[in-house]
């Protein structure tokens, strides 16, 4: 995709959406500069009506990893055509569904769009949110929590997982470690404001398992609030064990269609960092 393209979909996108033009162009130009697994579209597809583009639908193909295996994952976002050419929507759906080697995911669904996904065959893999307050977990003295650093990769599973906590602190997430008995156990975080206020709250990126956040709840959950950071959003299915805080059901569920079902609580490489969603 040219400059000049990537100005015509921000405009567009600027119209469709509440973000300013700025924060489109932005969102596009790390698109464009991230790296892509080869043979997958870098941005997507747009639907042209006499020269001006007239819809698009955004997708962030990503590699990841699971147990030692890679498999491609294509977080599909920011559906839009204009409603002149609304009935010619489809098509962009259908170029989106004929990656069937792919497993798809929708993490943002507005309300309104959740029976159409449905329909093309998504399913739920998580309900909604856990809001929780982390910090007033007591347990979990003793483990030292601190932002992962290069000298860590050999400590951690694998050399990808270290290729993803620097490509997200990069991007401008918090990548922690705990130091623990058991090694090292790593988080990614994305630092989001709270309105009116000069708080934020993290919503969780990536982790290896959910048990993992729940069992070093405290110690993160009292780093992240030296960060001003109070409250901390979890995918869901209900209320986490030990946890103080509230189940948001429907609240971003994360859906998904293909072979190879997600782990909650892993949005390495989607909207949730790309685009800042």
């Amino acid at each position: 995709m040219s400059q000049d393209d990537i100005v015509r979909v921000a405009d567009l996108m600027t119209a469709a959406f509440c973000w300013p033009r700025e924060r489109w162009l932005d969102a596009l130009t790390a698109m464009r500069d991230r790296e892509s697994p080869a043979g997958y579209p870098r941005f997507g597809y747009v639907l042209e009506h006499e020269g001006v583009v007239a819809g698009v639908i955004l997708t962030i193909f990503a590699a990841v990893w699971s147990e030692g295996i890679e498999t491609v994952r294509c977080n599909v976002s920011s559906w839009y055509v204009t409603p002149e050419l609304r009935g010619f929507g489809a098509r962009l759906t259908r170029r989106v569904l004929k990656h069937r080697d792919v497993t798809l995911i929708d993490v943002s669904p507005m309300p309104h769009t959740r029976r159409f996904i449905e329909i093309c065959g998504f399913h739920r893999y998580t309900e909604g949110q856990f809001a929780c307050l982390p910090a007033l977990r007591l347990k979990g003295s003793g483990v030292r929590v601190r932002a992962y650093r290069g000298e860590d990769a050999n400590r951690l599973q694998d050399a990808a997982e270290a290729t993803l906590l620097t490509d997200h602190a990069a991007y401008g997430c918090l990548s922690l470690v705990c130091e623990t008995p058991d090694g090292l156990i790593p988080f990614v975080f994305s630092l989001r404001g709270l309105r009116r206020t000069p708080l934020t709250y993290a919503q969780l990126v990536y982790c290896r398992d959910t048990d993992d956040f729940v069992r070093l709840a405290g110690p993160v959950g009292r780093y992240l609030l030296r960060r001003r950071s109070v409250l901390t959003m979890i995918d869901s299915d209900g209320p986490a064990p030990g946890l103080t805080g509230k189940f948001l059901k429907d609240r971003w569920p994360r859906y998904y269609l293909g072979p190879n079902r997600p782990r909650p609580n892993d949005l390495a490489y989607t909207e949730a960092v790309v685009l800042g969603v």
